[in-house]
């Protein structure tokens, strides 16, 4: 009996710290002009086990606990984001009989769109600061992502709000 109770434990914990009918995003982020289904697949996991359980620890609550993400979720959000993005400009810019200026307009678009959106949320520097914040809350240091105060144009974006005691804690 005491065997099956752990077995069933190790089950739980593997099967908690998986996304549940989920495709993953980035698998399936290319779109090419020749895709004639028209369909994109996101991840969006709700919860993350134990990343969500150290998360509700730091800040206190669960609802608050979805603000420190952790490093899967803040993936699969940012993920999602240019996924949607980059399918939405790809099927926008379609030119009959004109498959080069089609491929060249979509790419001139994806790579536009990617440099335009750098410093806002979930984008690619909302991922690095949210790892560096996932990073932290596994050590139950709370803190802010300062890319959510939308600094376009910052010359640096910085993690804030947390205590010289809890970084020096790191650093022993």
């Amino acid at each position: 009996m005491k065997k099956i109770k752990y077995v069933l434990i190790f089950v739980l914990l593997v099967l908690g710290n998986r996304t549940i009918l989920g495709q993953r995003a980035f698998d399936n982020n290319l779109v090419f002009y020749t895709d004639s289904v028209g369909q994109v697949y996101l991840d969006m996991p709700l919860l993350a086990l134990p990343d969500q359980v150290q998360s509700y620890k730091t800040t206190g609550g669960f609802f608050p606990s979805y603000m420190n993400p952790g490093m899967e979720n803040s993936l699969a959000y940012s993920a999602d984001f240019y996924t949607a993005a980059h399918f939405g400009l790809k099927k926008a810019l379609r030119f009959k009989n004109k498959r080069i200026l089609q491929i060249f307009m979509q790419r001139l678009a994806v790579s536009a769109f990617d440099v335009l959106v750098m410093q806002m949320p979930l984008s690619a520097s909302w991922l690095h600061e949210e790892y560096h914040r996932a990073v932290m809350t596994k050590f139950g240091i709370n803190s802010f992502n300062e890319v959510l105060l939308f600094k376009i144009g910052a010359s640096s974006i910085a993690v804030s709000h947390e205590k010289d005691e809890e970084l020096e804690m790191l650093c022993d």
